[in-house]
């Protein structure tokens, strides 16, 4: 298993101030995620692009993953199985 970087469309809420907060992760055109939770935001680099961005710490589905945005763009480090690595 590895991961790659995979661009999500997400769905934001701007407060007063001006501080947007995802919440909803949109996988494709038919699937979206609601976010549950934001648990924590922070500047710092892509373990799988090296790219220096804001990642947010989400909770949707039971799950905690991360969001990453860089620049105008959104994106998740995706888990990809080799299809190889599956059989014994």
């Amino acid at each position: 298993m590895y991961r790659r970087k995979r661009y999500v469309g997400v769905t934001l809420k701007v407060d007063t101030a001006g501080v947007a907060r995802p919440v909803a992760v949109d996988w494709n055109e038919k699937i979206s995620y609601p976010v549950d939770e934001v648990l924590d935001v922070r500047r710092t680099k892509g373990s799988v692009s090296g790219e220096e961005g804001l990642r947010y710490t989400l909770r949707f589905g039971g799950v905690t993953t991360y969001l990453w945005q860089a620049g105008k763009f959104w994106y998740v480090e995706e888990k990809v199985i080799d299809p190889d690595e599956r059989l014994p």
